[in-house]
């Protein structure tokens, strides 16, 4: 074997140390001169190498393979695969892990034993990981940096954390610790590393000599930590501690708004699986019925719905506001009531409008299990239509139950700095171009409009921020929202008004996840209002229009990532979709009202969407 071919073995072994799951196949070797030549024509070139990614996948038990041993032995394993179990929508499901290989062998023994038969498999989309963590400043990929030998963890063991992970209350969840006893946050920088933004909202340490990371944080074990999960974590030997801090613990700051309160208008198109199991005397009219026994039935299916949900624990009643027309919902119960915006297109198939209102829900620990319940019992007794009429308005309002002047004013400046960025997270559906009930709070016949418009989209918004640091607390509610049809509506808000703020945006939901989301996603955008210094924004967007930074150490005002901090701080990271622009699922998603230019706006965006007739 000569030179080169000893490097390029050395080269392959060392990939293969360092990928772990990749596979090499090599030709094989010989010595000899004359089998070299006979094996590699001069018209040909020599085989190249493959590579094979061992992917891990999991797999669905079901019959015949109820039981991971029965996977092992259909496959020849010898040793019985790993069970793994999680629950669903349909409850609970048993699955075992596999590698890429027994994957490819458990194939071929079902197209010999079970051909026909297709087994639930998912990839997993983890990346093979080396238990040591990649070090800044140095590739691991050069032979000279890779160690020889095993070396022997020493504590304490330094990691500086960054991002959203600079939280201390995210820190106990990853490292399943409680926050009494957390390790101790120091401040600390870095050199030769810089923070970059990746796909538009990730915040990346990577290597960049000569430049210095400020206000980050270290986190020291003494010992060594389970930890459930660890991104945005690199080992630093250059770190430079900053100087100490005085004695006293810093303080932290009171937000008199937490914690919310909330509630949610659900706008659904409906259909009972088994009616009669609902109500004895309830019966679907016919498709060709009269327009009165469809009215008729709708006003029925709300007494079903309303004792569905009483009977589940949920305290519920019909609202009719054409049996009193001053008469006002109760927002400490549950009610179901019909909404005129919503399609009756469905009807010949079954599918009735109607809307169902939460009362005023306290954003605490228990908040997330009742939206699950609420989904859980919908879902187990309707079949559920997605249709563009629908959507979803949620109210929100601080603990003490109304905004005060000085955070209303937050708010409307946040809606007129970033409500374009909110709509651009709702699915095209929702745009102004396509709908007239949640239009924008700063285009069309809004004053503040006017103000952007004529002091352009950078001086105007100083312009409004002074305007609404000297108005009351009704001219602030003209001022940015003149009618209700707006995504922020605050006209709730007024001196006569109950004091919450009301974002329409959302689309109709059909499942707990989305409705979830688009609550979540409310109380950061408010919480994001209160603690972001949105004048400081004003005095600086002039300069970050022309000039972006890409370090921690200038003041960033990325949409994205101040949302997702702020639901971090909430402890709302888990239940908001960090995927915040939302899409429609077209092929799925029922137009029956809408303009034809509306119609032709979206179909611009996707050959999917499609028209119902207003009987289909």
């Amino acid at each position: 074997m000569d030179y080169l071919d000893e490097l390029d073995n050395s080269a392959i072994q060392a990939l293969t140390e360092l990928g772990g799951g990749i596979d090499f196949l090599l030709p094989s070797t010989t010595t000899t001169t004359a089998t070299i030549k006979n094996a590699y024509p001069s018209s040909a070139c020599p085989a190249r190498r493959h590579r094979r990614v061992q992917a891990t996948y999991l797999l669905r038990l079901e019959h015949p393979l109820s039981e991971p041993r029965d996977v092992a032995n259909a496959i020849g394993l010898s040793r019985v695969p790993q069970l793994e179990t999680g629950s669903g929508e349909d409850g609970e499901e048993r699955f075992c892990r596999l590698s890429q290989t027994n994957i490819d062998a458990l194939d071929s023994w079902a197209a010999e034993c079970h051909p026909g038969k297709k087994f639930t498999k998912i990839r997993l989309g983890i990346a093979h990981k080396e238990p040591e963590l990649p070090v800044l400043g140095r590739d691991p990929t050069l032979p000279h940096h890779r160690a020889s030998v095993e070396k022997k963890v020493c504590y304490p063991v330094y990691y500086f954390f960054y991002g959203t992970l600079a939280s201390p209350s995210r820190l106990s969840r990853l490292f399943d610790i409680p926050l009494s006893q957390l390790p101790r946050l120091e401040a600390a920088s870095i050199l030769g590393g810089r923070i970059k933004t990746w796909a538009g909202k990730y915040r990346a340490l990577v290597d960049s000599p000569g430049d210095k990371v400020e206000g980050a944080r270290r986190f020291s074990l003494s010992t060594a930590s389970p930890v459930r999960a660890a991104p945005r974590l690199a080992i630093l030997p250059p770190i430079s501690p900053s100087p100490p801090a005085s004695p006293s613990p810093p303080t932290s700051p009171v937000y008199d708004h937490l914690p919310f309160n909330f509630g949610a208008e659900f706008e659904l198109i409906i259909r009972p699986k088994d009616i009669s199991s609902l109500s004895p005397d309830a019966r679907l009219p016919d498709f060709d019925a009269s327009h009165r026994q469809m009215r008729d039935f709708n006003r029925a299916l709300l007494r079903v719905v309303s004792k569905l949900l009483s009977d589940s624990g949920f305290a519920c009643k019909v609202f009719d506001p054409n049996e009193d027309e001053e008469a006002k919902p109760d927002y400490s119960q549950w009610h179901t009531t019909l909404d005129a915006s919503l399609s009756k297109g469905h009807t010949a198939d079954g599918f009735y409008p109607v809307e169902i209102v939460t009362p005023v829900v306290k954003a605490d620990a228990t908040w997330v299990a009742t939206i699950d319940k609420f989904w859980s019992i919908m879902q187990r007794h309707f079949e559920l239509r997605r249709d563009t009429s629908c959507g979803m308005h949620i109210h929100i309002s601080p603990q003490q139950g109304k905004f005060d002047i000085d955070q209303l004013r937050r708010i409307a400046k946040a809606v007129v700095l970033w409500e374009r960025d909110t709509a651009r997270c709702a699915p095209p559906s929702r745009d102004d171009h396509a709908q007239d009930f949640c239009l924008s709070n700063v285009k069309g016949r809004v004053p503040v409009a006017d103000d952007l418009w004529t002091h352009g989209p950078l001086r105007g918004i100083r312009h409004a921020f002074r305007h609404i640091d000297h108005a009351s607390r009704n001219e602030i509610v003209r001022y940015v929202c003149p009618d209700k049809h707006r995504a922020w509506n605050f006209l709730p808000a007024r001196e006569t008004g109950h004091g919450s703020v009301e974002f329409r945006r959302p689309p109709g939901v059909v499942t707990a996840k989305k409705a979830k989301h688009w609550i979540a996603f409310t109380m950061a955008f408010v919480d994001m209002a209160m603690r972001t210094n949105l004048g400081r924004i004003a005095r600086w967007l002039p300069k970050y229009h022309h000039r972006r930074s890409t370090t921690i150490s200038r003041p960033t005002f990325e949409f994205d990532d101040l949302l997702l901090a702020s639901a971090d701080k909430l402890g709302l990271y888990a239940t908001l979709d960090p995927r915040l622009r939302q899409s429609d699922e077209p092929r799925s998603l029922h137009i029956t009202m809408m303009r034809p230019d509306y119609f032709d706006w979206l179909r611009r965006f996707d050959d999917d969407y499609h028209h119902m007739n207003d009987n289909a």
